[in-house]
């Protein structure tokens, strides 16, 4: 028994039984054993991003923030949510600096994480709390932050949907219970259509988070790219490790990253609720077409080496059509043809 299986035991053995939400917190973000605290992505690593599959990704985004933002007066901020070590936000201001100078000179780049780093970049720093942003004017970036916060799982009962929690007897069980408060108030917002025996996660916290960074923008725009679908799926919550999915995701908590597909329409009505408006929702293949890629891809000439990191990002097989972009603007309006 590792430490994360003790400790969630431990909770069990207090509570009686815990919800996959209780679960998915302590195994990925118990401080200093969590999983986001001692893995990293990569190909060393359990699983692949976009910025760390290829610097094509943020060359792309920051061709976007150069379009979004060469009319916005002022200094304006970038705030990228669970950046990690820094790929994307040195791609990003890289691509600038080059090809926008003075822009670049007004841009401050944050980075939301759990603990902060050093020396990542010139204009990087890092936060590990939202308590300081307020009247945001400029551009959060969300690459793959929403699918790893924690959910809870429903699952219908010969009619009844009931919530599925999580008790121990040498080893972690499930068992049906009455849902949470959590779980009724995401079902009146966002109902289901399960089957009976058929099971969905519970995105709520990604509906709250979203109204938290809404609430907090004055102006400016929220750029997010993730997996999942406009509509909410049934059963893909899975778990990661050395580049393999396991749908049982009990096992080894702490060792594997834990993970469901984003429901985007919850996103964008809790963005709408606090004055967001949505301007494109758009698959990664559609997004990095349209901001760019293939003429930044022209500027490294004939480079096997790109071609084939760009075959990676676009390809439906691999993450063109998996991955989704959606970005939505508040208090800032500005003509790129491409979108509007």
């Amino acid at each position: 028994m590792n430490e994360i299986e003790r400790l969630i035991s431990e909770r069990i053995k207090e509570k009686g039984r815990i919800s996959y939400k209780e679960f998915i917190e302590i195994a990925l973000y118990y401080p200093e054993i969590g999983y986001y605290y001692r893995f990293r992505p990569g190909k060393e690593g359990d699983f692949l991003t976009s910025p760390t599959s290829s610097s094509l990704f943020g060359f792309v985004i920051g061709n976007f923030v150069i379009e979004f933002f060469r009319s916005f007066k002022g200094d304006f901020e970038i705030l990228e949510l669970g950046g990690g070590e820094g790929f994307l936000a040195k791609d990003v201001l890289n691509f600038i600096k080059e090809n926008e100078p003075e822009l670049f000179n007004r841009i401050s780049y944050k980075i939301f994480e759990l603990f902060k780093r050093e020396g990542i970049g010139e204009r990087i720093s890092y936060i590990t709390s939202l308590d300081s942003v307020d009247e945001f004017e400029g551009l959060i970036i969300s690459n793959e932050f929403f699918d790893s916060l924690p959910f809870r799982i429903v699952e219908n009962f010969k009619g009844n949907i009931k919530e599925v929690y999580i008790k121990f007897d040498g080893i972690f069980l499930e068992e049906l219970g009455e849902p949470s408060q959590d779980s009724i108030d995401y079902l009146k917002r966002f109902p289901l259509e399960l089957e009976n025996g058929e099971r969905a996660e519970i995105r709520w916290e990604d509906y709250k988070f979203m109204k938290l960074i809404a609430g907090k923008m004055s102006r400016g725009g929220i750029l997010i790219i993730d997996y999942g679908s406009e509509k909410p799926k049934k059963d893909t919550a899975r778990a990661f490790k050395n580049h393999r999915v396991f749908k049982d995701i009990l096992s080894q908590p702490g060792e594997r990253d834990i993970t469901s597909d984003v429901n985007f329409d919850l996103l964008i009505e809790a963005g709408k609720e606090e004055g967001l408006e949505k301007v494109f929702f758009y698959t990664q293949e559609r997004f990095l077409l349209e901001f760019g890629v293939i003429e930044i891809l022209e500027k490294f000439g004939d480079s096997e080496f790109f071609r084939n990191q760009a075959k990676i990002l676009l390809s439906p097989e691999f993450m063109g059509s998996r991955f989704k972009v959606l970005f939505l603007r508040k208090g800032y309006k500005v003509n790129i043809s491409k979108v509007f």
